[in-house]
């Protein structure tokens, strides 16, 4: 990612009272030492654009500085981050800025600021003053994602005259609790040993976590704040397959493929790090050609590829693509399992727990005699399942999970989860009418297209 290095005046609001003092080379609008008050002192205060970064998952601030030896090392001083800020470029885009202040151990006399950086990238420097000098690495990170923030200071070695940029500390990357040795020899739509997995509740029953290993979750950024937006399922190392309408804001505007992110073995929504996850940036999205965005599921499906191939473990494995009869007439009367976060019998929106229910399919000549809507929104792309009991099925929320069948022992994808009637009184799924999914055995080939000599299907 290219910094733009474009600075802002900050804290304009500020009383002119309020004192100011430059910091050498770095003089500049941006930065400056101010005195807050005779408790507080002197900070350093700093803004940066970000330039062509559109997304704030993992900001990471440094500044090193040179003060007096101190007799007391216990506090080396940090760095605080104010607030982000946006500059819209265009009616589609819009720049973010942080803005930061920088607080140290001793401010009379004020530290020497060697080096500001965002990201890795120098922002202004100035030259070691005095090898006898204490020098001192303050770094900040934070992530929007995770709502986590990470602060360090250390005591550094940078000689006179040479200023010394080192690379930012990464976060060491948790191994995931259970993790497969044999990885390639994993096959599509098995499960692997889910006994000494923490097990989650669903309607009474107890399914180990690990259990549907195949289930994602997408989100997707609206402007600052990511949010869960749809399920999908895993059907390789570089492929999940999704419903297309997934891929569409409210508006219908189809979403910028740099602000979806995709989540590979997460359960609790509230956790997208935890243990055994791999968070994925897609490399590109496909929706079908056919796929119409207003009142018609017709292709509503989608494949999002991966740049890297997944790492497969107990928690993350594929499904196997359908393998059975292509006749849709085969799998009626059968039960599908299909799971995902979306709402539940009690109203809430989304569940911290995925949930995991079977349900009939039924021929298209009951589906569409049980509602005269349903002539206007299924086709021979599609087939309908469901209870209709008002209670059990997929609802707002799971839309993309899978249906998914168990064909000779192994897992295999046969529908997607579209579109469901509205209930009048919540604006919710009517979960007393049947659901409508995208048969993929139409589009096999098409999700094949995408699959490279080293990933295959």
């Amino acid at each position: 990612m290219k910094l733009l290095v474009c600075f802002l005046i900050f804290l304009a609001c500020l009383a002119l009272s309020h004192q100011r003092l430059p910091m050498g080379n770095c003089d500049q609008d941006p930065y400056f030492f101010e005195f807050i008050n005779s408790e507080i002192g002197w900070v350093g205060i700093g803004a940066v654009n970000l330039g062509s970064r559109d997304r704030l998952d993992n900001i990471t601030v440094s500044v090193k500085l040179e003060t007096v030896n101190l007799a007391d090392k216990s506090y080396l001083g940090e760095i605080r981050l104010l607030h982000f800020g946006t500059q819209r470029a265009d009616l589609s885009y819009t720049k973010y800025s942080i803005f930061f202040e920088f607080r140290f151990p001793v401010d009379n006399p004020l530290p020497n600021i060697i080096n500001i950086s965002v990201d890795g990238w120098t922002l202004c420097e100035n030259s070691v003053e005095s090898d006898d000098s204490l020098k001192i690495h303050l770094g900040y990170i934070y992530n929007s994602f995770t709502k986590v923030e990470r602060k360090f200071a250390e005591i550094v070695d940078i000689p006179s005259g040479k200023i010394e940029v080192t690379p930012e500390p990464e976060k060491k990357k948790e191994e995931p609790v259970v993790e497969n040795k044999a990885d390639e020899n994993i096959e599509c739509g098995t499960i692997g040993n889910v006994d000494t997995i923490r097990p989650l509740i669903i309607d009474g029953q107890t399914y180990p976590r690990g259990a549907w290993p195949w289930l994602v979750s997408i989100y997707s950024y609206f402007g600052p704040k990511l949010g869960f937006q749809c399920g999908g399922t895993l059907v390789s190392k570089k492929l999940v397959v999704s419903a297309a309408h997934c891929f569409f804001d409210g508006y219908n505007r189809k979403i910028a493929i740099q602000d979806i992110i995709i989540i590979l073995g997460q359960y609790n929504l509230k956790r997208p790090q935890d243990k055994g996850t791999q968070i994925i940036y897609p490399d590109k999205i496909h929706t079908h050609p056919n796929y119409q965005i207003r009142n018609n599921v017709d292709a509503d499906i989608a494949v999002v590829v991966f740049a890297d191939k997944a790492t497969f473990s107990n928690f993350i494995r594929p499904a196997c693509l359908w393998s059975g009869s292509a006749d849709k007439r085969d799998i009626v009367g059968l039960k599908g399992t299909t799971a995902g976060w979306g709402r539940d019998e009690n109203g809430n929106f989304f569940t911290d727990l995925p949930k995991k229910v079977d349900i009939p399919v039924v021929s298209d000549e009951i589906c569409l005699r049980s509602h005269e809507i349903f002539s206007k929104i299924t086709s021979t792309n599609t087939f309908c399942a469901g209870w209709r009991n008002g209670t059990e099925g997929p609802c707002n929320g799971d839309s993309g999970g899978g249906l998914i069948f168990d064909v000779n022992g192994k897992w295999n994808l046969r529908g997607l989860v579209s579109t469901a009637l509205s209930d009048r009184k919540t604006s919710a799924c009517d979960q007393n009418e049947y659901v409508i999914f995208t048969d993929i055995v139409p589009f096999i080939d098409w999700i094949k297209s995408f699959s490279d000599s080293t990933d295959s299907l």
